[in-house]
């Protein structure tokens, strides 16, 4: 009976030690993913803006004018 309740409490530990590393391991990864999402979505929206003729650039200056940021 000693040993059924240590080997329970060996993998109840077991698991909470996976639980500690795998949340921010997690966080890490979805951060990541989000940012390179973002960066993806920023270039593909400036290379449609140049395919356009406009200049990302000059557009991005003028919305900092008018929200005076």
């Amino acid at each position: 009976m000693g040993e059924t309740l240590q080997m329970l409490f060996m993998q109840e530990d077991a698991i909470a030690l996976c639980l500690v590393f795998s949340i921010p391991i997690f966080g890490i990864i979805g951060g990541t993913i989000i940012v390179v999402t973002k960066s993806i979505i920023r270039h593909r929206e400036r290379m449609a803006m140049i395919q356009q003729g406009f200049n990302p650039d000059e557009l991005r200056d003028e919305d900092e004018k008018e929200t005076g940021e």
